[in-house]
Formats: C-alpha cells, sequence, structure tokens
C-alpha cells in the first residue's frame, strides 16, 4: 500500500501522517509527505524502516521502493 493510500484509510492528512512520523522518532514535514507521495523526492532507506513500524507493516519498503523490490 502507498502512503496516500494508508493515509486516505487512516483518515490522517499529510501534516498527520508527518506530526505521526515526527512523534516516532523520524522527523518529517508535510511538505516532506507531499513529495514523498507525487514522486518529487524518493523515500531514502533511512526511512523504511520507521514508516514499516509506523504503519505496522501496512506500507512496507517495496510500496515505497517498488523500483528496487520487485515481486
Amino acid at each position: 500500500m502507498d502512503i496516500v493510500t494508508y493515509r486516505q484509510s487512516k483518515g490522517l492528512t499529510q501534516s498527520g501522517f508527518a506530526k505521526l512520523l515526527t512523534e516516532s522518532g523520524s522527523p518529517a514535514t508535510q511538505a516532506l509527505i507531499s513529495k514523498w507521495e507525487t514522486g518529487e523526492v524518493v523515500v531514502p532507506p533511512p526511512r523504511w524502516q520507521p514508516i514499516e513500524r509506523l504503519t505496522e507493516g501496512e506500507v512496507t519498503r517495496g510500496d515505497l521502493r517498488p523500483d528496487l523490490f520487485t515481486g
């Protein structure tokens, strides 16, 4: 699942997701989440695990970087 789909399924805004990620120890802003979602910036490896942990595995590194992790 991608971040947009996850956020929408949980009723989170980009700001809300950024806040949760920041609170979990991986600082983020609404602008950064937007850039990830639009593909302007790829999610870097140090962010994969915090996102997987925050989403309880609903968003995986393969979802974040399908160019690197294919089926």
